[in-house]
């Protein structure tokens, strides 16, 4: 009986185990795949403005006189988003929310990206789900502005994520 039991137990640990793993694995491999951008100037970086979660992970810096902006405003950004949602059907039964930052060079290019939310467990799986849409977005950016010049500067992506589907996207 016990040696049944312990079988059980192992076997269990031996799924879980695998299980988890596979979420790290995919993890990573979401991480190894960011699309990164140089920056244009190591000593002129800003930062949009208030957002105590990215200054935990970067720094204090500076402000832009303007931030950067996609091409066509937060309602365009939005239709893209729109017509891709998370796949796991987990999901779609949760409502949570997930800030990503990301660095718009003087160039307007995006990349660099990171979650700077917190969770664990599905909701990391989930965050990094996004973290990939986020990855594949166009590249229409206007760069931030700082003394009549355009800057690199860490903009920051927030979303609600209600049945799969990524809602009230905005930036600062």
């Amino acid at each position: 009986m016990y040696k049944k039991v312990n079988q059980l137990i192992g076997l269990s640990l031996l799924i879980f185990g695998t299980i988890q793993l596979s979420a790290q694995n995919t993890n990573e491999k979401v991480k190894e795949s960011i699309l990164k951008v140089e920056f244009c100037d190591n000593s002129n970086i800003c930062s949009v403005e208030d957002v105590s979660l990215l200054q935990e992970v970067i720094g204090k810096l500076p402000s832009p006189k303007t931030n950067p902006e996609f091409e066509g405003g937060v309602e365009a950004l939005r239709k893209y988003f729109a017509i891709n949602s998370l796949t796991d059907e987990k999901a779609k039964d949760l409502f949570f929310r997930v800030t990503i930052a990301f660095v718009v060079n003087c160039e307007g290019k995006a990349g660099n990206f990171q979650i700077i939310s917190r969770g664990k467990g599905d909701l990391e799986t989930f965050a990094n789900q996004v973290l990939e849409i986020v990855n594949n977005m166009p590249q229409n950016w206007i760069p931030a502005q700082r003394k009549g010049k355009a800057v690199d500067c860490y903009q920051v992506l927030s979303f609600s994520i209600k049945e799969g589907k990524l809602d009230n996207v905005s930036y600062k």
